[in-house]
């Protein structure tokens, strides 16, 4: 008897279903499927483009100012307007401000009356601490004191430094070494 070598075609099968089915192979097709159930979109809707600084051009847009109302305010606001102007000694504005001066121009036109002289300016209203400082209230600076600047709010003060600068924003312990502060009644 001759035996035939049997090829690998028709090796007996160990698997029971007579009629294998061809396994599925891996689609290279990009297409998407078509799924025919409702599914909701889990990513959020885009978010519209933030506003663009309204502020002039090597001006920075002021910061918030917090919960300072009424002549606070308005002294925060007025003082915030004057930031580019020049420093002037003895100088109260409109066009050129030194630091007293610019204190005085900002609490004006709250309607309220300031001495041009930071030492004088000290004794006016009720003193109160760095952690208490809210906007509009006047910071003071150096000992004995002889630099003011008016607190706006988020840290910082506007003041009007020194010869040869402008008025600008500075935090609050960068704009000399911190005296004390009050907060102006009006």
């Amino acid at each position: 008897m001759i035996r035939r070598k049997a090829s690998p075609r028709h090796k007996p099968s160990l698997n029971p279903n007579p009629n294998p089915s061809p396994s599925p192979s891996p689609s290279t097709d990009p297409s998407p499927t078509t799924d025919p159930s409702p599914t909701s979109d889990p990513s959020p809707p885009a978010r519209p483009a933030p506003p663009t600084d309204p502020s002039p051009p090597g001006r920075p847009a002021p910061p918030p100012s917090g919960p300072g109302s009424g002549a606070a305010a308005i002294a925060v606001q007025t003082a915030i307007a004057q930031i580019g102007k020049p420093y002037e000694w003895a100088a109260s504005g409109p066009g050129a401000f030194d630091c007293s001066g610019l204190t005085m121009y900002a609490w004006a036109a709250a309607g309220v009356s300031l001495p041009h002289q930071s030492a004088e300016q000290y004794g006016v209203g009720q003193h109160v601490s760095e952690s208490e400082l809210q906007p509009g209230d006047l910071v003071f600076y150096y000992s004995p004191i002889h630099h003011v600047a008016i607190y706006v709010g988020n840290g910082l003060v506007v003041h009007a430094p020194t010869e040869g600068d402008v008025v600008k924003y500075a935090p609050v312990n960068e704009a000399g070494p911190y005296s004390g502060a009050t907060r102006v009644t009006g």
